[in-house]
């Protein structure tokens, strides 16, 4: 704590907090502590890290200043200094690793999940969430992060989930989700990156679609094109190879590819009846807004696609394999069907999954949140599965109508 931190009489604000401090440790009460760190000096590392060690916290983050939020005065460091301040900070803690220090701790833990090929962080909805609460000099309270304090927003207003001169913080932390607003917005985009799914770039520049009449072609292989507003009775490829396109507006009454590969490719708006896929390769595809009600997909392996608002009742999927990522977006699976699949780490969310049966297969870290589950079939073959805790009332209703259990009053 230096002269940069005053209290509202002007003086610095270094006693007051020891005092604090001080009363925590009387009480027992473990602490920890952010310190912005003004001068990242290489020569004045260990001493940092030691005065924090002698204090007794848990963990200590540092953060080096910059300019943000009402921070206008912050002087940018010379990136070698900051590096070698970095490096010395690293040297202090392995010669006496008697607190945790947040940034290294983070890498480790990254480096430690990616070598034990592990979930590299807790995602929010599965795991308790820090509030960190931020009281304001007004007493405003600001969940998550400090660098709002001092901002406003047409929608938000100032951020705050309350005042502490009001309501105690307690009761701020526990009703944060009902009396803010954006941290629901928050977790939503949060879970939205749970999938990262690499899709097709079909506009970007240099890059000319040239429009097809047909995706039957004698070489093979259909490249760089644009296929659309097409009316056909039946849609069949074979050993077909489908690179960097866009297919709009085709509704075939029935539709069979077989060995079919797709890298590459957006398909939207598009019906296709009677749909059945085999033995193919898809990569890097988005099915947008399309209807393959009773498609069977069967042999797929799956590698960054994303199926969005798509209807596929009573599709059923059979040895589906997934390679990388993909999600499920607001789509219809009603009495759908997934049979001898790895499905491992695939993505549902806002999807209709009912009487959608999940049958013998692979469901490690298959994320079912923000679905309703009170209507799926072969629960007790989803083992491993990601769920929110008011997820599990779901499942146990599903469970009841699996077993035709009789719930009685006597």
């Amino acid at each position: 704590m230096n002269t940069h931190r005053v209290t509202l009489a002007g003086n610095t604000g270094f006693r007051v907090t020891m005092r604090g401090i001080e009363r925590l440790r009387r009480y027992g009460i473990p602490f920890s502590a952010i310190a912005v760190v003004s001068d990242p000096a290489p020569e004045n590392a260990a001493r940092f890290y030691d005065f924090f060690a002698e204090l007794g916290v848990n963990t200590i983050g540092v953060n080096v200043e910059e300019e943000e939020g009402v921070n206008h005065g912050a002087k940018d460091s010379d990136p070698v200094r900051a590096t070698e301040f970095w490096a010395s900070l690293a040297d202090a803690w392995r010669a006496n690793p008697v607190i945790r220090l947040r940034e290294i701790q983070r890498v480790l833990n990254f480096a430690g999940a990616v070598l034990g090929s592990h979930d590299t962080a807790p995602t929010p909805t599965s795991a308790p969430w820090d509030p960190m609460p931020t009281v304001a000099y007004d007493g405003g309270v600001i969940m998550l992060s400090p660098e709002l304090a001092g901002f406003t927003d047409a929608r938000f207003g100032d951020f705050t989930t309350g005042n502490v001169l009001k309501d105690g913080l307690d009761v701020l932390v526990a009703e944060a989700e009902e009396r803010t607003s954006w941290i629901p917005e928050f977790w939503q985009g949060v879970d939205a990156c749970r999938a990262t799914i690499t899709l097709p770039e079909l506009d970007e520049p240099g890059l000319y679609l040239s429009n097809v009449d047909s995706l039957d072609n004698t070489r093979g292989t259909v490249q760089d094109f644009a296929y659309g507003d097409a009316e056909l009775r039946s849609l069949d490829l074979t050993q077909t190879q489908l690179v960097t396109g866009r297919i709009t507006g085709v509704r075939a009454k029935r539709a069979e590819f077989e060995a079919v590969n797709l890298h590459g490719i957006e398909i939207s708006e598009s019906l296709l009846g009677s749909a059945r896929w085999t033995g193919s390769k898809l990569t890097r595809v988005h099915v947008r807004d399309c209807k393959l009600m009773g498609a069977s997909l069967d042999g797929l392996v799956l590698d960054d696609v994303l199926f969005e608002g798509c209807k596929l009742d009573f599709a059923t999927f059979e040895k589906v394999r997934v390679t990388g990522p993909v999600a499920f977006i607001g789509c219809v699976l009603t009495e759908a069907t997934f049979t001898d699949c790895d499905l491992s780490d695939v993505v549902f969310t806002d999807c209709t999954l009912r009487l959608t049966e999940f049958a013998t297969g692979r469901y490690r870290n298959t994320d079912l949140r923000e679905n309703d589950l009170s209507a799926i079939r072969g629960v007790a073959n989803l083992s491993k599965v990601r769920i929110d805790p008011g997820q599990q009332s779901d499942l146990a209703e599903a469970l009841v109508n699996a077993l035709d259990i009789t719930i009685g009053e006597d």
